[in-house]
């Protein structure tokens, strides 16, 4: 319905590059959502043991969201391919960290937001942990582009072999299946 709704106000919205990576990043999760639903809750059954428990919910946790950004990263690499000169490899590792606190930091700016006009004082103070937060995660994502493993340039030769599987497995979930031979069957 949004995609149907930018597309009437704007139909050349189509060949905007963040327009298509937001939404296939958005296709990516959805499609994936179930086959990580079954995951999560594999990894979260109760077992014997407090301590195996535990492990298990923390590694349920952390799996859940870095398989979240591999599906966004996978159904967005074609595009990324074809518009930038260069693939970042580190993405779904950096975004497993950096989307929770870049969450908090973004409440503690609305906040900032909402009682600056009416409290200047609490407007100020939850500004400052969130302009500090936004300065360092900046920071942090300019080392992390820096290194030389970060990214991967498109000029390379025979890139076109990781292209293929690339762009293939977004179709291969797209593409109809059959129920009991499909992943979410």
């Amino acid at each position: 319905l949004a995609l149907l709704v930018l597309l009437l106000l704007n139909p050349y919205a189509l060949v905007s590059t963040g327009l298509q990576l937001s939404f296939l990043s958005c296709l990516g999760i959805l499609l994936f959502e179930p086959l990580l639903r079954r995951v999560h809750d594999a990894l979260c059954r109760r077992r014997k043991g407090r301590a195996a428990n535990l492990l298990r919910r923390i590694f349920g946790a952390l799996a859940v969201p870095f398989l979240l950004s591999a599906a966004a990263t996978v159904f967005t690499f074609p595009v990324l391919l074809l518009s930038f000169d260069t693939v970042s490899v580190v993405a779904p590792l950096t975004n497993l960290f950096l989307t929770p606190l870049f969450t908090y930091l973004l409440i503690f700016a609305l906040l900032s937001l909402l009682f600056g006009p009416v409290l200047p004082f609490l407007g100020r103070a939850l500004a400052f942990p969130a302009g500090r937060g936004f300065w360092g995660l900046n920071a942090l994502l300019d080392w992390v582009g820096a290194l030389g493993f970060s990214s991967v340039s498109t000029h390379i030769p025979y890139l076109w072999a990781a292209a293929f599987p690339a762009a293939a497995a977004p179709l291969a979930l797209i593409l109809p299946r059959r129920r009991r031979y499909g992943w979410f069957a």
